[in-house]
């Protein structure tokens, strides 16, 4: 999979398109006002060329909620910010050797519920507590240090307010892929209920589609899994589900279900069954990664 997307766009085509001859190739840029066209001359004619990497000129990435497909998004705008054209670029998972984690942030999975429609699932990791203010992707990974909390929301995009979210399960591991089974979890969230020397809520917002966390990292840096003086990247994994409010007894009523309440449906042969008319499947959703070390001086 190449890491840089190249795209030409007739210079004849755009003169016409826009109906004027004065201009030329740095009239035009990418979503980042910063990255300009260039000219190039080929045997076939003139073109504006953009070059740009996967994760530069603020480039969207969005995964297929099957994961097969990758698709990278910009558009190129004129130098008095006329939208001329979307790009998009397509990536087939499946010819690819190892499992890919896009570095955006926020990191987007769309994903299409039977009868309800298509939604986008987002996790967002933010600077601070006030949830306003997102780490740029060239601030990756994320250091994870002694006494710094990791503030990260998960949102479901839906303008649909019968609809309401339920973090099932977060955790994290040093794999970049949600169905590596063979190295170690630190569960964050377990059916629903928040470990908690882990995680916690923050203020919650007004909206039941989004939810917003603090999570004391370094708590897995002291777990004694890290060699001293090595350096591991983690990801976080979180997997979610939407419900209708107006449906009865559906996963997002039952909310958190504890150990205790678990053993004790199993002990007396009772289990509460969920709607599944009212109850979404569950995505799932990778951040990171962010950086673990036993020390925070260097690398």
């Amino acid at each position: 999979m190449s890491n840089t997307i190249r795209a030409r766009i007739s210079f004849d085509w755009l003169t016409e398109r826009l109906g004027l001859d004065d201009i030329d190739a740095s009239s035009f840029h990418l979503v980042d006002e910063n990255c300009l066209g260039n000219l190039v001359q080929t045997s076939n004619g003139t073109y504006v060329e953009f070059e740009f990497g996967l994760y530069e000129c603020q480039t969207s990435a969005v995964q297929s909620s099957d994961g097969n497909v990758i698709t990278f998004s910009n558009a190129v705008f004129t130098s008095r910010g006329t939208n001329v054209l979307q790009m998009r670029c397509h990536y087939d998972t499946n010819l690819v050797m190892k499992p890919i984690h896009i570095v955006t942030n926020p990191c987007v999975v769309s994903f299409e519920v039977e009868n309800w429609g298509k939604f986008e699932y987002e996790a967002t990791l933010y600077t601070d507590d006030t949830f306003s203010d997102i780490f740029n992707v060239d601030n990756f990974p994320i250091r994870i240090c002694d006494g710094n909390l990791i503030y990260f929301g998960l949102k479901v995009d839906a303008n649909d307010s019968v609809l309401e979210m339920l973090v099932e399960e977060c955790y994290a591991s040093h794999s970049d892929d949600p169905n590596d089974v063979t190295g170690v979890r630190y569960s964050l969230i377990t059916h629903g209920c928040l470990e908690p020397t882990m995680i916690e809520h923050t203020i919650e917002p007004s909206d039941d589609l989004e939810k917003h966390y603090s999570w004391d990292a370094y708590t897995v840096v002291n777990t004694g899994d890290t060699p001293t003086n090595q350096t591991i990247d983690i990801y976080v994994h979180c997997r979610s589900l939407i419900c209708k409010k107006d449906e009865p007894e559906t996963r997002c009523q039952d909310g958190c279900i504890s150990t205790t309440r678990r053993e004790l449906e199993d002990e007396i042969g009772i289990r509460e069954i969920v709607s599944d008319s009212g109850t979404s499947d569950s995505v799932v959703i990778t951040h990171g990664p962010f950086r673990q070390s036993s020390s925070c001086d260097g690398d």
